[in-house]
């Protein structure tokens, strides 16, 4: 299993706070604390998301009994609304 994980630091030419982001045992981005937080949203949004497909295609499985080619259908229908909404969403925000 490999292993996501991120450390914290600070710049020693500017003193700003930067997070290093590392898999397995390899760096691979040193972002600001701005940034990493935004990927931590990325990250919690995406397992929301996959949470909710999971349990869309379980739903049309055990209780419609759809077969799995329908089921993957709507959830591709499904996904392309959920990001319209999104989308539209972030661009109404202040």
């Amino acid at each position: 299993m490999s292993v996501l994980y991120a450390t914290s630091l600070i710049s020693n030419k500017t003193g700003d706070p930067r997070v290093d982001l590392h898999h397995d045992d390899h760096r691979f981005a040193q972002v600001s604390s701005e940034e990493a937080r935004a990927w931590a949203l990325n990250i919690l949004e995406a397992a929301e998301a996959a949470d909710q497909d999971a349990f869309l295609v379980a739903f049309h499985r055990e209780e419609l009994d759809f077969p799995i080619e329908a089921s993957m259908r709507i959830l591709g229908l499904y996904r392309l609304w959920r990001n319209k909404r999104q989308a539209a969403k972030e661009e109404s925000a202040p």
